[in-house]
Formats: structure tokens, sequence, C-alpha cells
């Protein structure tokens, strides 16, 4: 008679065998994408976040926690499988493809997403702001903020690298 636990590894493996996918990088990337959930959600609550007047010093060790490894794992974990896509691709499909992956989502975001989510900041230093005005020197003068997408260009510059360490080797 099985146990719960053997039957679950043994569902485990064959979801792995027949997908393919490493359930334990999967549940790995789970884990960190909560811990980057978790940090967002308490981050304006500590003394650092500086968005809400009350703090609790809870949350500022939840923040110096989970900030000191979560993204440094997810470039880890994104890092393992560089080389080997390097290997069954040429440099240029590699990179052209890193450039549609990340590429485009990064400029997408940097001239969408961001100069909405940076407006209301705008708003409460210049409550007669318009959007237009304010999108318009964001995008020519600056800064030009990536704000929450800052690991998108990071991760490109990375891979980047890495077609060059790979070419050079």
């Amino acid at each position: 008679m099985r146990t719960s636990f053997q039957a679950a590894v043994t569902a485990n493996v064959q979801v792995a065998s027949d997908k393919l996918r490493n359930v334990a990088l999967d549940r790995a990337r789970t884990f960190l994408m909560l811990m980057v959930l978790l940090h967002h959600s308490v981050i304006a609550y500590t003394y650092f976040g500086h968005t809400d007047a009350k703090s609790w010093i809870g949350f500022d060790m939840v923040v110096l926690a989970t900030d000191s490894f979560f993204m440094a794992t997810f470039f880890f974990l994104s890092g393992l499988f560089v080389w080997p896509s390097l290997a069954h691709n040429t440099l240029q499909v590699f990179l052209r493809d890193r450039l549609i992956r990340l590429g485009l989502p990064f400029v997408i975001g940097v001239l969408t997403i961001i100069p909405v989510a940076y407006f209301a900041i705008e708003l409460r230093r210049r409550p007669d702001a318009s959007f237009l005005m304010f999108w318009w020197k964001t995008i020519t003068v600056g800064p030009w903020p990536s704000g929450p997408i800052w690991f998108i260009w990071v991760l490109l510059v990375f891979d980047v690298a890495a077609c060059l360490a790979f070419h050079l080797s």
C-alpha cells in the first residue's frame, strides 16, 4: 500500500516526465514569486517605504530578509538554462529571441505602464500636471524610470554577457 507521500512523488515524476519540466525548480520559482508578492505587499508599511505613515518593525524585517535573496535567486535560476540554450541555438537566434522575449516587453512597459505608475507621484508634487506632458518629459528628457521592471533589462544584459562568454569559450 502506497503512502500519500509516495503517491505525490510518483505524480510529480509523472508530470515532470510528461511535460519535460523539473517540478522542484517550478516549486522554487513559485516560492520566490510568493516572496516577491509578500515583499511588495508590506514594503509600504516599512520605515524605508515612505508610503504610509504607519509602519511596523516586523515588516522591515520581512523586507530585509526577502530583499537579500529573491532576485539573486531568480537570476541564478535563469542562468542555469542559458548555457544549454546557447549550445542548441546560434548566437544570433538566441539574441533575437531574448530581444523579443525581454527587450520588447521592457520597452512597452517603460513607454506605457511605468509612466502611468509614476504619474501618481507627479500628481502629489504638482496636482495640476497633465499626463501627456509628464509622459513626454519622461520619455524625452528623463529620468527614464524602469521602476519595478528593472530586472528585465538586467536579465537582458546578463544574457548578452553570457553570449560573449560562450562565444569566447
